[in-house]
C-alpha cells in the first residue's frame, strides 16, 4: 500500500529502459527513484480498473517539478512511517 513520504521507482513491466528520446539521449526509468508528496484521487479507466493516482517527485527533477503516476506503476523501497 503506497502512503505520503514513501520512496518508490518505476516498477513491474511498465518501466521504459533505455528509450531514446527525440534529441538522442536515453531514459532508463528503470533507475528512477522518488518520493511520494500527494495522493491525487482515484483513476478510472475505461477498462473497467479503479486505480489510485499518487503526485511523486523524481528526485533527478528540479526541487519544484513534480509528475503523476499510477499506483500500479509504481514500487515501494522505503516506507514512510
Amino acid at each position: 500500500m503506497i502512503k505520503l513520504g514513501d520512496i518508490v521507482r518505476m516498477g513491474g513491466t511498465f518501466v521504459n529502459e533505455n528509450q531514446v528520446r527525440g534529441d538522442g539521449t536515453i531514459v532508463d526509468e528503470s533507475k528512477w527513484r522518488g518520493i511520494v508528496v500527494r495522493w491525487a484521487g482515484e483513476c478510472y479507466e475505461p477498462e473497467g480498473n479503479d486505480n489510485d493516482e499518487w503526485e511523486v517527485h523524481w528526485f533527478h527533477n528540479s526541487p519544484n517539478e513534480t509528475s503523476f503516476e499510477y499506483g500500479y506503476y509504481l514500487e515501494v523501497i522505503s516506507e514512510s512511517r
